[in-house]
């Protein structure tokens, strides 16, 4: 989703989206019955698991599959886990890669979502040659859309900073 959106999205206090965030628990299917995984493409990895290209089946829809295998997670990282994916299941903002579902196998929690092209923002800054006043608006103006989304003050009282010449 690109960096330019100029829509700000309504916030809602955090004690009120904690209240009402439904709890979601990964359902218990075969994860080949509804998407193609291909384990040959990791596009990014973690403490707990690896991130994977899928295709939805029947849509032929591109989205990122997390895997996540049981063995690495104690009960507390289980349930902060379980917690993540109510979490995802809840936001809808076009500066956060949208939740699709989470399946629960043997062995592993599987969690598709949208798969986020652009990659890594510290890549993409380390890529460019140039980040130039333009660019850091565009990033800073997301940024802050995603802080007032989640009901956090951005600025001290009196608004924005103002520029002065």
């Amino acid at each position: 989703r690109g960096m330019a959106s100029q829509k700000v999205h309504a916030p809602v206090g955090l004690a009120d989206r904690r209240k009402s965030i439904p709890r979601i628990i990964p359902r218990q299917v075969d994860i080949a019955d509804i998407y193609d995984v291909d384990l040959a493409s990791c596009i990014g990895a973690g403490a707990y698991g690896k991130v994977y290209r899928g295709k939805h089946k029947e849509e032929g829809t591109q989205v990122a599959l997390k895997v996540v295998p049981k063995t690495k997670m104690n009960a507390r990282e289980m349930s902060a886990l379980l917690k993540e994916i109510s979490m995802l299941a809840f936001l809808e903002h076009p500066h956060i890669v949208h939740f699709y579902d989470a399946f629960e196998g043997a062995n592993v929690f599987f969690i598709v979502t949208e798969e986020a092209k652009g990659g890594e923002l510290f890549e993409q800054i380390c890529e460019r040659k140039v980040f130039t006043e333009l660019d850091a608006r565009r990033l800073m103006r997301c940024l802050i859309n995603i802080l007032v989304y989640f009901g956090l003050p951005c600025f001290p009282t009196g608004g924005p900073p103002r520029h002065q010449a």
